[in-house]
């Protein structure tokens, strides 16, 4: 048996310190992505976390092409949530003995994807991290590929794709069931300027779901703004203001909002939750740190990196029964359900709210059909931190 694989080997080839190869491989904020990208392939080529069985070869090699085009997703706070992915990939693989190697694409361009695909003459399959895609075109670029592709992160309607994604209708549904369980009977939304998939996913369901249960608000209460902006949010919240118009509860489709927003309403003297209760997606470090601390749905993150290896090394056992060869598997979508994560965000609804007229739209944007996903919130169980965690599972679509 060869000398196993340490922390220190890493941080040594790496050219950092132990505490910083840790802090990569926890998926937490500080570190570059430069740093981060480099620690990963590192750990990849050495093998660190592989099974340690003498002799073994890998019995696969795995590549996790990273799509970053947009400026939210190339968003420096979020790469805590893209490197959960990338560490249940990473952890999984090991599990399964299995290479890993990482690209990142800044462009989509075929003819870069294939030359550096070329790479690896033994690649067996392809995990996207495909937050960043706008199209059935950008789809289409994978799909002369003829080894098992998984894409999480997005969804997309066209038949021919395997996915696993967020289930953003249920997560949604989770939020507003708890706030209405507060007593709540008007919400606001507020939303960012962006192409990502999951975001517009949210603002839909939190049309669909609030016109379903009959909950009150109106077009000033759901809006987008723009991030790279820091006055654009507070311009919002103070357009609100002179209309004396607020509701008592405001859903965020990303965590990235409240730590905008918390400092705006402290400035305006507007208190969090005594006067407006906000719930939010994503369970980011710094909604743990912010105060009060953050109400959130946190998506299974690690478990779907993880699911998504499974997905791959299926689909190439199945190519490899004799009965499939020469055919096309049908493709496998599958939703993954989070956890509702009870903090101080969101509280009892203060009497005398409600009441205002009804009849709203978002910005225009397109309505989807939003499934059925209500789920009981009082079934309430403890975690650690003194949170309250609501634990949901994988579910197939």
């Amino acid at each position: 048996m060869g000398k196993r694989v340490t922390l220190q080997d890493v941080a040594d080839q790496a050219g950092c310190s132990k505490a910083t190869v840790s802090i990569v491989l926890n998926s937490k904020p500080g570190i570059s992505e430069a740093l981060r990208k480099k620690v990963l392939a590192v750990c990849g080529s050495l093998g660190y976390g592989k099974l340690d069985i003498p002799g073994e070869q890998p019995s696969a090699r795995i590549c996790i092409i990273d799509v970053v085009r947009d400026s939210f997703i190339a968003e420096p706070r979020l790469l805590e949530f893209r490197n959960y992915y990338v560490r249940g990939i990473q952890k999984r693989c090991g599990e399964l003995n299995v290479s890993l190697e990482m690209l990142t694409l800044y462009e989509l361009d075929i003819e870069q994807l294939q030359s550096s695909l070329g790479q690896w003459d033994d690649l067996s399959g392809i995990i996207v991290l495909g937050s960043d895609l706008q199209s059935e075109e950008d789809f289409d670029m994978f799909s002369s590929s003829e080894m098992p592709i998984v894409f999480i992160d997005t969804f997309y309607t066209s038949p021919g794709y395997n996915f696993i994604n967020v289930d953003n209708s249920g997560g949604m549904m989770l939020l507003l069931n708890y706030l209405e369980s507060l007593n709540h009977r008007e919400a606001g939304l507020i939303s960012i300027d962006t192409i990502n998939y999951n975001i517009r996913e949210r603002e839909n369901a939190f049309i669909e779901i609030a016109r379903r249960r009959k909950l009150i608000t109106n077009d000033r209460w759901c809006f987008r703004f723009n991030m790279a902006d820091e006055n654009d949010l507070s311009a919002c919240i103070q357009g609100l203001l002179k209309t004396n118009s607020l509701p008592s509860a405001i859903v965020c489709t990303t965590d990235l909002i409240p730590i905008q927003l918390f400092p705006i309403l402290t400035a305006m003297e507007i208190d969090v939750p005594g006067d407006l209760s906000v719930v939010s997606f994503g369970d980011l470090s710094l909604s743990k740190v912010i105060r009060p601390r953050l109400t959130v749905v946190d998506p299974p993150k690690n478990q779907i990196g993880r699911a998504a290896v499974e997905l791959v090394i299926n689909r190439l056992d199945k190519w490899n029964q004799p009965e499939n060869l020469g055919y096309r598997l049908n493709p496998e979508r599958v939703l993954a359900a989070g956890s509702l994560i009870v903090r101080e965000s969101a509280a009892e609804c203060p009497k005398g709210r409600g009441g205002r007229k009804e009849g709203w739209a978002f910005g225009g944007h397109s309505k989807i059909e939003a499934g059925e996903n209500a789920c009981d919130s009082s079934v309430f169980s403890r975690a650690s931190g003194g949170d309250i965690r609501i634990q949901f599972s994988f579910s197939a679509r």
